[in-house]
């Protein structure tokens, strides 16, 4: 049962990370696309 928790564990963590780096590109990709525009924040 042990194993299981680890790897799911470790399974969660890795779809965090995968779904911050997405949140993170969109922002970026967003703020870009309004300084492109000619707005700034």
């Amino acid at each position: 049962m042990e194993k299981f928790h680890a790897k799911l564990k470790i399974s969660a963590i890795k779809l965090y990370y995968e779904l911050i780096q997405k949140e993170v590109v969109q922002a970026i990709t967003e703020e870009e696309a309004q300084t492109s525009q000619g707005l700034t924040n």
